[in-house]
């Protein structure tokens, strides 16, 4: 249980559960001010274009906004005495090896044939830069051991 005072309102689970949420709230708001001040950003696949607007006191209220947001998680981290969790890179990276690893798995030309008949030669176009791809993401992960 919590302990006493404005700490005794949450117990640990719910204190657990309101972390979790201010702290992924957090960590996209900080996305979103990131994202705004670039003009594009943009991929091989992607591009992030800067379609908010141009007016400045609508880009000045849209800031106020982030900063009130991360204002009010700082208010709640004190009042509930809520920890802040370091996050490590080199466990951020084998989670993204991980979760990017079982997507590609299923990219395989074997595995798209859940979508319809799957070409002739595919198999021999598709599958190789899958295990390309694997295998890069292979050699990160064992960049962070």
């Amino acid at each position: 249980m919590a302990q006493d005072g404005q700490n005794s309102l949450l117990n640990d689970a719910q204190k657990n559960s309101l972390t979790i949420t201010l702290r992924l709230l957090e960590e996209r708001i900080l996305e979103f001010k990131k994202l705004q001040s670039e003009r594009n950003l943009s991929g091989l696949l992607f591009r992030f274009e800067n379609d908010l607007s141009s007016d400045r006191n609508k880009r000045d209220r849209l800031e106020q906004s982030f900063d009130q947001i991360l204002e009010v998680i700082r208010k709640a981290k004190q009042k509930f005495d809520l920890h802040e969790k370091t996050i490590s890179l080199s466990i951020h990276f084998q989670a993204f090896t991980s979760y990017f690893w079982s997507l590609l798995m299923d990219e395989t030309s074997e595995k798209l044939a859940r979508y319809g008949s799957v070409a002739a030669g595919l198999k021999d176009e598709l599958d190789p830069l899958i295990e390309q791809l694997i295998e890069q993401l292979q050699v990160i992960d064992d960049s962070q051991k």
